[in-house]
Parts: structure tokens; sequence; C-alpha cells
């Protein structure tokens, strides 16, 4: 008689059970079974009545004192991997009775383990996230390569050696990579990753979602951050919306787990290898990565701003970011603020602004003393524009060096802390000279070769409305 395939599965569920039990299997066995209750349902269905069976009869007879179970396990061949049921035929003496009696105890107390085992294991391999978008990946050779919609599961590994992959975890959490990056999913609300680029964006019901590098922990508050994880283990945190813990622990002659340290808006450390913390003076807008609906298209300008640096010194963790040819209607003004660039009525910014390179400073810079500096590195011959507040003085070191060119620009701000009493409230519009609060005029000055560019502070107005730093904006130099 041929048997169907439940019973083909059947034998095969069977003899790795046994086979574990007499064993252990050989890593490749174990593997080949794992996968079996893995991928196949039917597979995992046998498995789980077989266990029930054999539940049930341990718990009939795991406590009766007579022989009457070896009537029902009958003859095994302690010498092969098969249990073959016999009948009953004659007594056993005491000894036999127990021998068997112990034999089919330990097979079901086997199984109970391995039932449990193999539940964990299911539980523990579950899927928790989804596979959105896929951009130009290119995978590690010989390792799964997801497709766009695919589910991934628990203890699943991405190796991105290129291009972009955007997924979303079920508990509310969108994740963008960068290759090449390692990216393993350990649990429905934390990620490990050993290299790479990763940027989350948190939803209120998954606040606590972690991202562990080899030197850090980055534990979300409900937020918006990046995360750079290099080949030394060094990690590098930047924050973009709301907050998060940054959990490190030394190592070295001074090893120990330092206090959390919280990284809010506009905020961003490097984890040297070490442990230690050390700021991050200027993040360039395609240094994390970032999903494709809100991606700037790729072009073959070189920069034209490589590094901002300033002289507090005040520990301090802002950072300022450069936004590669990302001058816009609405573009965000400051790293630790939510106002926005606009044009001053609906004709818009002045056009050769649009696209500009642009530097998110933080607006709290306008607070720093009279000898606060501001110093750009530019790359090539460069128009550079200043972005000034009306409600401010022009400073002697704007006035010495740079044109009021007679254009402006609108200055939108959302709500904050600051304004909380403000009537009517703070909101941001959605189109140019909506929403204008604090006009700015502009100011330029050409750079004709590569060099360092130094700026000051602003001075506080006795009216502090319209009380912001200043914007800077850059293009390549016109022949």
């Amino acid at each position: 008689m041929t048997m169907n395939q439940d019973d083909q599965l059947f034998c095969t569920i069977h003899d790795y059970v046994v086979g574990e039990l007499e064993g252990p299997l050989e890593p490749q066995q174990r593997q080949a079974f794992e996968s079996l209750l893995r991928d196949d349902e039917r597979a995992r269905r046998i498995y789980v009545e077989y266990m029930h069976e054999l539940a049930s009869l341990r718990w009939s007879y795991a406590h009766r004192s007579d022989c009457h179970v070896a009537s029902f396990i009958g003859d095994v061949d302690m010498d092969s991997r098969s249990v073959v049921r016999t009948t009953w035929k004659g007594k056993f003496d005491i000894k036999t009775c127990v021998r068997w009696a112990f034999a089919a105890s330990l097979v079901l107390l086997g199984l109970g383990w391995a039932f449990a085992v193999f539940h964990q294991r299911m539980d523990d391999h579950r899927a928790v996230a989804t596979i959105t978008r896929v951009s130009g990946a290119q995978w590690k050779p010989n390792t799964v390569a997801p497709s766009e919609f695919a589910r991934l599961r628990t203890g699943q590994t991405l190796h991105l050696e290129s291009g972009h992959v955007e997924l979303v975890f079920d508990k509310s959490v969108e994740v963008v990579l960068e290759g090449p990056t390692h990216f393993q999913i350990t649990s429905e609300s934390s990620a490990f990753s050993r290299l790479g680029s990763i940027s989350a964006r948190v939803g209120r019901d998954a606040v606590g979602f972690t991202v562990q590098t080899p030197r850090a922990r980055v534990i979300d508050l409900g937020t918006e951050f990046g995360v750079v994880v290099h080949e030394t283990g060094e990690t590098e945190v930047a924050v973009f919306d709301g907050d998060v813990d940054l959990d490190v622990e030394r190592t070295g002659h001074s090893a120990r787990r330092e206090p959390k340290q919280r990284l809010t808006r506009g905020e961003a450390v490097r984890v040297g290898i070490d442990g230690g913390l050390h700021r991050l003076f200027a993040i360039a807008s395609d240094h994390f990565p970032s999903a494709l609906a809100t991606r700037q298209p790729a072009s073959d300008r070189s920069p034209l701003i490589t590094d901002v640096r300033d002289n507090l010194r005040d520990p301090t963790k802002k950072y300022y970011k450069i936004v590669r040819e990302g001058l816009a209607e609405n573009s965000q003004a400051f790293v630790d603020r939510v106002h926005q660039w606009n044009g001053i009525d609906a004709t818009g910014m002045p056009g050769a602004l649009l696209g500009a390179e642009y530097v998110m400073l933080f607006n709290d810079d306008k607070h720093q003393a009279d000898d606060f500096e501001v110093r750009l590195s530019v790359a090539s011959p460069t128009t550079l524009f200043i972005f000034l507040s009306d409600a401010l003085e022009p400073p002697d070191w704007l006035t010495a060096r740079f044109l009021d060119t007679g254009d402006d620009i609108g200055l939108d701000e959302g709500k904050s802390r600051w304004h909380q009493d403000a009537i009517p409230p703070r909101s941001l519009g959605s189109r140019p000279g909506e929403s204008i609060d604090t006009v700015f005029s502009i100011w330029r000055s050409d750079v004709p070769t590569a060099r360092d560019v130094v700026l000051g502070g602003v001075e506080r107005p006795v009216n502090t409305d319209g009380y912001n730093m200043y914007g800077i904006a850059a293009i390549p130099l016109s022949e």
C-alpha cells in the first residue's frame, strides 16, 4: 500500500524526533527539521497532532503503577529509531514493566520538551515586519534576497550591499536601510546592526523601539532618528524629531556603564570605540537614508559646503544640517524647530534660491555671546546668501562682506514651547505667503575660491518678536 503525503510527513517527523532523543541530530539534520516545521503548514499540523496524542497517553498513564502502559506502548526495538506497535503477549516481570514505563516516560518527556522548544522557536521566528519598497538593491551573495511585500521574521537578517530598502514593522515603525547595511530583526520592537546606515520613524504605539549596535543602544521615545554604524563599531546617532535615549557602555581602562543620555530634536553624537561620546558638528542630508517619497533626486553637482563648525565652549550636542540642493517652499529652517522657509507672497521665494544648498542652523544659536562664530568650509566657487530677520539690526560682520539684494524670504513659525500662548496659535501653512510670521532680508556675497568663511552672531533686540537665527544658502558662482 502506497503511503500518502501525510503518512510520509508523519514518518519523517517521527524519525527526526526520535533521532533528536537518541542523537542528538547532526546540525544539518536539525536545520532541515526546523526548516520543515517553519515552512510547511501541513508538517506543523501533523507535528502538533503527534504531540497531542503522545501527551494524552502520558497524561493517562504517567501515574499508573501497573504495567497496563505496556499494552499501549507495545514492544520497542531499542536498537532502532522506529517504534513497532505489537499486541500484548504474555506477562512481563516487574523489572521489565518498570523498564517499559521508564522508556515511555523518557520518550514522552522528550517529546514534550521538543514541543515546547518548537513553540518557542516558532514564536521567536514569527513575522513582525513587511518590506514595502526595494530600490536598486544588491544583496550579499548566498543570502536571502527578499522582494517587495515580503514578510520578515524575528531572527531574520538583511545583508544589503547597495541600494535602498524600506520596511514597516507591524508596531508602526518605518525603517529605511541604505547599503552596505547589516540589519537583523531581533523582536517585534528591536533590531541589531553591526554595519550600515539606518533611518527610523516611530509612531506613538511603538515607543521603546530599539536599535542595538556594537557600541550603543538607541531607545526611541516616539521620534524620527538616524543611525550610522561604521566597520569599527563606532556609532553615529542623530535625532530629527522627538527624543531618544542613548545607552552606552565604556570599555578599556574606564570600563563602566554610562547613565542614559537623552537626545532631542537637533542633537547628534558619535559613540567612539571606547564608548565615549563626541559631538557631531555637521551632518549632510544624504548622510542618513531617506524614504523614496522624500528623497532628493540624484545630482551631478558637487557639494558646495562640506563642513560647518562653531566655537561653542559649553557642552552641546546640537548639529548643523547641510541640505543638498534642497531649498524649496516649506523647507525646514532650523534643526531644533519646525519653522519653514517660504516665499512672502503667492509668487514664492526668489527663483535663484530654489534648489539651493542650504544650512539648517539651530535657532538657539541666536542666544550665543558676541564672540560667537560659525565657520563654513566652502569647497568651490560659490555665491553665499544670508537670511537675516528684519526684526534684527544687521551685524557688522554681515554689512562688511555681504550686500543686501533687496529680496526677501519668509519664515513660517510652527508651534513651539516658546509660543504656547500666541494668539492666534502658531501653525504651519501649506502655500507660499499663507502663514508668514517673520520677513527676512536676503544678503549676498561671492566666494571665488575654496576657503573657510567665518560668520558671526546676532544681537538680541528689545522687542523679541521675530527674534530668530539667520539662514544660510549657497549656489554655484556664475562665471
